[in-house]
């Protein structure tokens, strides 16, 4: 049976999420995974009319340096002009040695983006991606989300469906020396 994409995620940050101090949902919408995270989370968005505990810009996120031990951030970080600095500020207020996941959406998931909502600035590829994060002061390994399958059966050829998946998820730490 295949798994709900939701549980997927989920069971993802249930697992690098630490039982113990604060993590971050950055581009939180509505919390959709708040049950999930194993500490307690905080959500961060700029639209105030999701459910975010703090309303702010990832280019300027107002929490002091080292405050969270765990960070995600889901399709949010390619909406800004400068994301580099978002990364940067991601690590910023990070403890050293924290672990964060991220997503952003893939090429095909980015150009319907673009006709949905206008102008989307941030088209990088994983490779830009990786090298993005690891200039923000990260070590950075892409995650692969299950083939999606009918029992055992798989859909399509695993490289037919990393050309076209909708996400490209991020297995992020905060490197010591950051």
């Amino acid at each position: 049976m295949k798994k709900a994409f939701h549980d997927w995620v989920g069971e993802m940050i249930g697992h690098a999420c630490p039982g113990s101090g604060l993590s971050l949902d950055v581009g939180c919408g509505h919390m959709q995974y708040r049950s999930y995270y194993r500490n307690r989370v905080v959500g961060y968005d700029i639209r105030p009319n999701v459910t975010p505990d703090v309303v702010g810009s990832i280019e300027e996120v107002p929490f002091e340096a080292g405050a969270f031990d765990f960070a995600t951030s889901f399709q949010c970080l390619y909406y800004t002009d400068h994301a580099q600095q978002a990364a940067s500020e991601l690590a910023r207020v990070l403890k050293p040695g924290a672990a964060a996941i991220v997503s952003v959406s893939g090429l095909l998931g980015l150009l319907q983006e673009r006709y949905r909502v206008g102008v989307v600035p941030q088209l990088g590829g994983k490779r830009w991606w990786l090298n993005l994060f690891r200039c923000a002061g990260f070590s950075a390994q892409p995650m692969i989300p299950p083939v999606r399958t009918i029992g055992a059966r798989p859909l399509a050829p695993r490289w037919t469906e990393r050309l076209t998946s909708s996400y490209r998820f991020f297995a992020l730490e905060k490197l010591a020396n950051a």
